[in-house]
This record gives structure tokens, sequence and C-alpha cells, in this order.
């Protein structure tokens, strides 16, 4: 995090990078996953499913750092205890690969290749002094994973997994057998890195951590895990996939329809994402889902800096009785975008006000801070016409009559557009003895906990208890900004 000068105080703004600090208290999921590394039976492929902002990459550097104690470039240590360092250094060597890096590759499995043998040299430098990299065996076996890469850079890898296998036996026979004695290619790497494994204090397994294989192509994420498939399911290695599960269905979808005469499966439209599904599980003996955090107010609560605005801002999510509001997106990615927002914003907040009114400045900052940074258009239309306000909470707290048949808010068609598209995270509805009551919304049109449409903030607007003339300063001071 850096610090940023505003006026005579400053604020930290928190960076969005990976992290070894488990905020999320998900330090009991990586052991379990560790546990799960070591005792397998290989050749096996984990899965990690979180949507943009869950934190899978913090959540696959603590899983390295607790298998053999890598820490992330320039990061410290972490803070926690719980975490503990190189559990299982013993048993395991661990591979980081960032697969969007190396999208544009023809076969990402051969970067892959070259990442194995460029982190081992430096693994072995660090922890032998570079004495192993001297021995004539170790030097031979580095050198052919190179080869192997060499040998796989085919002009255009084809997509097919039958098509791979054919291609990869034919460059096998025609250039291999000279050098590795007519093993395949999978049989050699085996080989090679159970050499590595044995001259390296006799760890157990090579474990492959790729992430973000949800920000490639479709091309490039089918074309990785088809050379996952063909040439690295060994038995030496474990593979764990950090992933938006959903976009890689998609984009798995997507190459098995190429070619297809979409008139012949016209009559069942879901069958590619269906086969698509079915393949990474295929893939994957088990997929581990990231859960969002329960207790959103608290994660907030531990990125703003100044005790006093922290204190009001805690004060502010709670209703008359002093329950808690749960009113904020339940993505960490998010949380922090607008914690920073808020310490930047504070700083224009009067403190010369009753514990009250500062109460009531929190939460007409958080309210403001939210549609600024979560649904820009709505924004711009409170900046131009501060009576918005008024009909931006009627929309949100307006209570709604029984539903019928599962209707939706955006059924309602007097509302404009721009509010229609927004889905709101509970409702009010009037039973039958005409009784207010606050419920979640339990049908089947629930909102995604990360869905980017759903107005997270609707329950403050209706516990909050402010007008025009109280929020309308603060959003004049805060456009001004």
């Amino acid at each position: 995090m850096t610090g940023v000068e505003n006026g005579s105080q400053s604020y930290k703004h928190h960076s969005d990078h990976p992290t070894l600090n488990d905020k999320l208290n998900r330090y009991k999921s990586v052991q379990n996953k560790a546990r799960q590394i070591i005792h397998c039976k290989p050749p096996q492929v984990f899965g990690i499913h979180g949507d943009w902002g869950a934190g899978k990459t913090s959540y696959l550097h603590q899983l390295r750092y607790h298998l053999d104690g890598t820490v992330i470039d320039d990061e410290k240590e972490p803070e926690q205890e719980a975490l503990i360092k190189a559990a299982h250094k013993k048993d395991v060597i661990t591979v980081w690969f960032d697969a969007w890096r190396f999208q544009h590759e023809k076969a990402p499995v051969i970067a892959l290749l070259h990442e194995i043998r460029r982190q081992y040299e430096l693994w072995d430098k660090v922890k032998n002094s570079g004495r192993k990299l001297a021995d004539v065996t170790v030097r031979t076996v580095l050198n052919s994973f190179s080869d192997i890469a060499k040998l796989l850079s085919f002009e255009a890898i084809p997509l097919k997994a039958q098509d791979i296998q054919k291609t990869g036996e034919k460059w096998e026979k025609d250039n291999l057998e000279s050098k590795i004695g007519g093993e395949t290619i999978q049989e050699f790497l085996e080989k090679a890195i159970d050499t590595l494994l044995k001259t390296s204090r006799s760890k157990k397994r090579l474990v492959i951590i790729i992430d973000d294989l949800d920000r490639c192509s479709p091309t490039a994420a089918y074309r990785l895990l088809e050379g996952l498939k063909v040439y690295l399911s060994l038995k030496n290695c474990v593979f764990v996939i950090g992933m938006n599960q959903q976009i890689v269905i998609e984009a798995i979808a997507e190459k098995l329809s190429e070619g297809r005469d979409l008139d012949t499966i016209s009559h069942n439209i879901a069958a590619p994402a269906i086969r698509a599904e079915a393949y990474l599980e295929k893939m994957c003996s088990s997929i581990e889902r990231l859960n969002p955090p329960f207790d959103t107010n608290s994660l907030l609560s531990s990125w703003i800096e100044g005790s006093e605005f922290r204190q009001n801002l805690t004060l502010a999510f709670c209703d008359d009785g002093g329950n808690a509001i749960s009113c904020l997106p339940p993505n960490p990615r998010r949380l922090k975008a607008l914690a920073n927002l808020l310490n930047t914003w504070s700083l224009l907040l009067d403190d010369d006000k009753t514990q009250d009114e500062k109460i009531q400045g929190a939460q007409a900052l958080l309210l403001i801070a939210y549609v600024y940074q979560f649904h820009g258009e709505l924004f711009q239309r409170w900046s131009f016409t501060p009576s918005f306000y008024t009909q931006l909470k009627k929309w949100a707290t307006e209570p709604w009559p029984t539903p019928r048949g599962g209707e939706t808010r955006s059924d309602d068609s007097s509302w404009p557009p721009y509010l229609q598209i927004l889905e709101l995270p509970e409702k009010m509805t009037v039973g039958s003895s005409g009784d207010v009551t606050p419920s979640i919304e339990a049908l089947s049109n629930y909102p995604d906990p990360y869905s980017a449409n759903v107005f997270w903030i609707a329950p403050l607007l209706r516990y909050a208890d402010l007008n025009e003339d109280e929020i309308n300063p603060i959003l004049k001071a805060v456009a001004a900004s």
C-alpha cells in the first residue's frame, strides 16, 4: 500500500496485488488442500474456483507458502501465525505458472515446460547454492526439458485431443528415438521429473500451480488443458488450477462447438456447455469453491484508515436496534476498492459535528462512495440532479405487493430502464395482514453474490434516516474534490 497526501493529512491506498495475509480466514481450507495434495495418488488435478475478485490468486500463493515456504516477490512474511510456513517442504517442489501470460503461445504447455526448468534452477540455486546444478545428471535432465519443448513446437498444434495425440506420436517416432530410446514424451518427462525430485533431497512430487486460466482466450485455455491431459498426466505431478469455473466452461464450450453445424444441435442448445462441464470435471478430480466473505462490514472496516471514521462507519452499519445491516458486495476486491475511496473522501467530512451527525455523515459518504464506485451511470444522474436521491431511495425501499409467481423488481415498468436492470438483495413485502416485513429474496432469481448489477447498498437506504438536505452537501463536496 502507498501513502497519498491530501492537505495536511494522508491516507493509505491498499493495493489489489495478491497477498499472504489471510483476512478471509481461509487458512483451514489451505491446510486441507495441502493435505490432499500431499496424500493423493497422482496424477491429480485440483481446481480452485472463485469469481473475479474473490481472492483466488492470494489463496494460491498462501497454499504455496504453506507447502514449501515460497513468498510473493517483495512481500514480507504474513502477519497471521495461523498460516504455517513450509509445512510440507520435505515432500514437494512447487512451480507457479501464470497461464494468461503465455496465452499467445501456439502450445502453452511448451511455456510450462520452460517454466518448470527455469523455476527449478532458481529453487536449486537458493536451496543448495548451485551445487546440484553442476551435477551432470541434473544438467542433462534440465536440458531435456528444452529439447522436449522444441519438439512440441509444431507449426500449428491442432485443437482436437485425438489429433494432438497422433501428432505427438508421430514426432516421438520421427525425432525422439535416438534421444530417449523410443519412450513416449510422457514417459520421458515422468522419468526426468522423478530424477529431479530424487536429487532434490528425495522430494515426493512436483506441484504445479496454474493461475488465471479464466483470463486466457478460449483457444489458449483449451490448448493448455489438452496439453496437460496428453503430456503431463504424470505419476509424480499434481496440478492446482485457479479459475472462474463458469468462464472456463464457456471457453471450452466455444471450442467444442467450432466447426459444428449449429442447425443440427439447435434442438439442444445447452449441449456444448454440458459437454464442456463434463470435460472439465474429467480433468479436475475435485473443484473447491471459495466462499464469499460472510462479514463484509468487518472486512471493509479492516481497510479503513483513521480510528474515529472507522468507529463511526461501524455504527453506520447498525439499525435502530443495534443490529448489523448487511449492505455490501461480498467481493474482497470490490470492498478494497470501496475502502480506498472512503479513505480518500473521509477527509472531506466536517469534524465540528455531534456524534449522531458524524454517524449520519459516515452513512451518507458510504452511500455516495458505493454508487460512485459500482454504478457510475447512477452517480452521474445524482450529481446533476440532487433530487435523484429521493427517487433512488423510493425505488430501493418501497414495499412490494405479494409477489406473483416469482416476478422480480424489474417487472415493474413504472421505473426507468437504468433502475429496472438492477437487482435488489432483499425486498419489502406487504403480507395479508398489511404489515411491511423485510425478507430475503428466496426465489429462483436470488441474485448472484458476485453479480455486478446487484444494488447491495439498498438496505442502508432503508435504515439510514437521511434526506436530501443532509446528503447533498457531502455529494457536492465529493464532486468538487
